[in-house]
């Protein structure tokens, strides 16, 4: 039995030992794989009160009621309310004084055949739970995307998170720390990516939520987390990129100038004939932010009487441009425009010969544009003058003026 099997088996069989905690699973689209560990641990049936999986749309629909997308938090949120309110209406009475109800449930996405596939395979978890007997609930929710190739690699990953969840919730510390070594115990964190973890409920009062996030990056167990200060905690990229036209601007010790971003709308307008306003990132790598925190950058950016619902912070390991264009065009391939300061681009251009063919030719294409606003400071070694003038000549390179 691999390892990871085993310690998901053993931390189901302690919750199946505990006669307190007692509840439903309601799993979407990947099979009842977390349910599964506890049937296998044995003595399921003093912890499992209901388990079911509504894969037809009509059956799905009857039951939770009709969203736009099945995996979705809305979903998520629609089956945790469904299964919660029908345990209470049905056992409180019963045995509600001596017992903590859960209800846990997933909507996921996975790859259809048993073969190497890249699509995009993601999903929500989450879990509705007493703390204590005759307590409000609290929830714990996840946004995951899935990296493993095959369809039973997947499969074996979503069971073992889901126990290491439903674990977490009623046997964790409640601090950040705890939380994020709990649910990526006993895996390999490169398996999955968690972009969305929100907590709530009196047992996270204590809980600093955007530390609780950031530690997410600092365990490189995600790659970056999107904030906008009228959404409340972080949101999922993939829903708010999905399809936008994306300017990204780099942190930098130095003043941004508004100006610059006007100017780049100007021109966004008016040569490439883009009539929705695009999506404003502020890109913010996690080195930046040793000494000042999110609330800062938030307070800073965003928490201003000039922000619109078009302008974002992601916070993330990207230092390299590359990688935030490569990030970024999970989400949409419509145009990417990164804003860059003279001095940024002449260390771009300054990079050995090979490094910088590298570099440009992973992060410059047809619909990604470097806009350069101060260009007339811009003085290159004569060697790199037919690279700049080409990648002006493609329109890759925007001196704005």
């Amino acid at each position: 039995m691999p390892y990871i099997e085993k310690i998901a088996l053993e931390k189901a069989r302690k919750i199946n030992s505990t006669p307190s905690i007692y509840g439903t699973f309601a799993e979407i689209g990947a099979g009842q794989e977390v349910v599964n560990h506890f049937f296998k641990a044995g003595q399921a049936s003093k912890t499992v009160a209901k388990s079911m999986s509504a894969y037809d749309m009509t059956f799905s629909d009857q039951i939770y009621g009709r969203v736009g997308r099945y995996v979705s938090e809305s979903r998520l949120f629609k089956m945790l309310d469904h299964e919660y309110k029908l345990l209470q209406k049905r056992l409180k009475k019963k045995r509600g004084h001596n017992t903590k109800f859960f209800a846990f449930a997933n909507t996921v996405a996975v790859s259809t055949a048993n073969k190497l596939n890249t699509s995009y395979h993601h999903g929500w978890m989450g879990i509705r739970f007493q703390s204590d007997y005759n307590t409000p609930y609290n929830e714990m929710i996840l946004h995951i995307n899935l990296l493993d190739k095959t369809r039973l690699q997947q499969y074996e990953m979503l069971g073992v998170l889901g126990v290491n969840l439903i674990h977490s919730a009623f046997y964790t510390k409640k601090d950040h720390k705890n939380i994020i070594k709990s649910l990526f115990n006993n895996f390999e964190s490169s398996r999955v990516d968690i972009d969305v973890l929100r907590c709530s409920g009196k047992i996270f009062k204590k809980l600093n939520h955007h530390e609780l996030n950031l530690e997410l990056i600092r365990q490189q167990s995600t790659e970056a987390l999107l904030f906008h200060s009228k959404k409340g905690g972080n949101i999922l990229p993939a829903d708010a990129l999905y399809e936008k036209n994306i300017i990204i601007q780099q942190h930098s010790n130095k003043k941004l100038d508004s100006h610059i971003r006007k100017q780049t709308l100007s021109y966004i307008k008016k040569i490439k004939k883009i009539k929705t306003t695009p999506i404003s990132i502020m890109n913010i790598p996690i080195q930046y932010m040793k000494t000042n925190t999110i609330p800062y950058y938030l307070k800073k950016y965003l928490l201003t009487s000039n922000t619109t619902k078009h302008q974002y912070i992601l916070i993330s390991n990207f230092m390299k441009l590359y990688e935030l264009k490569k990030f970024i065009r999970k989400a949409t391939d419509q145009y990417i425009f990164i804003i860059l300061r003279t001095d940024t681009l002449k260390q771009l251009f300054n990079k050995s010969s090979e490094d910088m063919l590298s570099f440009f030719s992973q992060l410059c294409d047809q619909k990604t544009i470097l806009i350069v606003p101060d260009s007339n400071k811009l003085k290159l070694s004569p060697k790199y003058h037919h690279l700049e003038k080409y990648l002006i000549h493609t329109k890759q390179i925007i001196h704005l003026k």
